[in-house]
Formats: C-alpha cells, structure tokens, sequence
C-alpha cells in the first residue's frame, strides 16, 4: 500500500491467531523478540515458499521471514501482515 511503513522480521511462527475460524494474525518470535501481526485481509499478504495452511490458536513452528505494515491510529499502533516467505 502507498505510504506503508514496512518492517522486516525473521523467526518461528508461536502463534496463529483465529476468530470464527478465519485467521486474524500471527505472533512471530525469534527466541528474543515477539512480533505480533493482525491479518485484516489475507488478499493483500503475499505468501511464498511453502504451505499456506495453518491450524487456528496452534503453535506452528515453521521458519518465516515476514514484512509488515506499521500504522499508527488513534493513539494504537498495529501492524498488518504484508508478506510472509516460509524459510
């Protein structure tokens, strides 16, 4: 998206997080560091290098390297899932 403020992160996938079992985000973690990302529509995120399945509030474990969006709303920041390549 023009004006995106993208950040880059490498680690394992902790978390995939669900509602109505639709994925809503996912919680990165390189052993040091946390990254939560929300998924607000999956139609905007490129996936690339392995299997898109995921299984809703499980521990994936998988290798990723993910870009995200930063955006600052209302006081809140979110950051919105933009690509994930499974490594």
């Amino acid at each position: 998206e023009a004006g995106d403020q993208i950040k880059h992160f490498e680690g394992k996938i902790r978390r995939v997080e669900c509602n109505a079992n639709k994925i809503t985000g996912f919680e990165v973690s390189s052993g040091t560091q946390n990254v939560k990302v929300s998924l607000p529509d999956a139609s905007r995120v490129m996936i690339r290098g392995g299997d898109p399945e995921f299984v809703c509030d499980a521990e994936d474990g998988r290798s990723v390297a993910i870009d995200f969006a930063v955006v600052y709303s209302h006081g809140a920041t979110d950051r919105l899932l933009r690509g994930m390549r499974f490594q």
